[in-house]
């Protein structure tokens, strides 16, 4: 069994590093679902902490079926995105 931290931050005086792991749905665009969270998260961190944001690393660890896997379990749907 392996466990997978969804975050990790890293902060260094003025800069802040992020690494996400996602779960996303089957037939949507990781790339286009990662360059989304990356643009968010770095627009959002940088604005509530007043840090630059020098790296968001997006890592997507699995893809949800829909029709095959739970989505009550994460509380998403795919329509969701």
């Amino acid at each position: 069994m392996s466990v997978v931290r969804p975050a990790a931050v890293r902060v260094d005086d003025r800069t802040v590093g992020l690494d996400l792991h996602l779960i996303t749905w089957y037939g949507h665009s990781v790339p286009t679902i990662a360059e989304t969270v990356r643009t968010v998260v770095a627009e959002q961190v940088a604005a509530d902490t007043g840090l630059t944001v020098a790296v968001v690393t997006v890592t997507v660890d699995d893809l949800l079926v829909p029709g095959v896997d739970v989505s009550g379990a994460l509380g998403v749907r795919p329509e969701d995105g």
